[in-house]
């Protein structure tokens, strides 16, 4: 998945993305170990931390910046992220600057899981799935109370972990969006993956809940789609792909239709025609219930 970054023209990129290792074993904010590179994309690169003088470990997303005033700059956006606290939603722990290194860092809690494509691949049964898609939902739904939209929901921004040997989804860099693009007021007009993004967001013509609907039933669809239609999805970047394929893998359960009906509907162009996410919500939920009944 690409995340893309709209620049204007004759203006400086402050931003330095980090692409290597080169942080490894330095502690940073004085009380964080750097041990491992656990990911990378876009504006950012997530180091795994162990606290000081404790077995805490994090995850730490790291972004460099010529920005003196970084964390001036980021304190209503950091406030506002303090506020999510949703068990669907990873855990926002700490912040700071490094100026030696000129590094914003978000300290996160850590999860041992995988993303969620991965763990549908493995094979779990559809109430696993759906169950799955009300907890994301939920999660999102606690955000936009809050007035924060996420902006690049996918697939590799939503985790699974075990709690209590039961599955559970984590969405993942509610923040990243939004500090990314105080940092860079200047430079930067859109942050988001093009495959899940809706249409105003693409043309930059603003977003709001409605744009996260929008990738919600993106994911969605092509969380249930096959393999092989995924791939051709990536290629052709045709969203009826992932429709035909969700339609055709939930075929054989009753009243299937109105649940990919309405996760098709949530991706249409105009933001009016889009459900909101309680209805949204209400759909799989009594899909969830039907297929309880029938002991599927």
């Amino acid at each position: 998945m690409i995340a893309v970054f709209y620049v204007k023209k004759n203006t400086i990129n402050k931003l330095k993305i980090i692409m290597s290792d080169s942080f490894i074993g330095e502690i940073i904010g004085g009380k964080y170990d750097f041990r491992a590179k656990i990911g990378a994309g876009g504006s950012s690169v997530v180091y795994l931390a162990k606290k000081l003088n404790s077995n805490e470990r994090y995850a730490i997303k790291t972004l460099s910046t010529d920005e003196k005033n970084a964390i001036k700059l980021l304190e209503r956006e950091i406030d506002t992220l303090k506020r999510l606290n949703h068990p669907h939603i990873v855990k926002f722990i700490d912040y700071g600057y490094e100026e030696d290194h000129r590094l914003v860092y978000l300290v996160l809690e850590y999860l041992d899981g995988q993303d969620i494509k991965s763990y549908f691949d493995g094979g779990i049964d559809l109430k696993t799935k759906l169950s799955l898609f009300l907890q994301i939902i939920d999660g999102i739904s606690h955000a936009h109370g809050k007035d924060i939209i996420h902006r690049d929901i996918k697939p590799d921004n939503i985790k699974v972990v075990d709690i209590d040997e039961e599955p559970e989804a984590k969405v993942l860099d509610f923040g990243i969006a939004i500090i990314t693009t105080t940092l860079l007021t200047n430079t930067i007009r859109s942050y988001h993956t093009p495959l899940f993004s809706a249409p105003e967001q693409i043309n930059l013509e603003g977003v709001s809940r409605d744009s996260d609907v929008y990738s919600l039933g993106m994911t969605f669809l092509y969380l249930l789609s096959t393999q092989s239609e995924r791939i051709r999805f990536q290629d052709k970047r045709h969203k009826n792909i992932l429709y035909q394929s969700a339609k055709e893998v939930l075929n054989g359960y009753e009243n299937s239709q109105d649940l990919i009906e309405k996760f098709k509907s949530a991706t249409e162009k105009e933001r009016e025609k889009r459900p909101r996410l309680d209805v949204l919500r209400k759909v799989v939920a009594d899909f969830l219930e039907i297929l309880s009944e029938t002991k599927i």
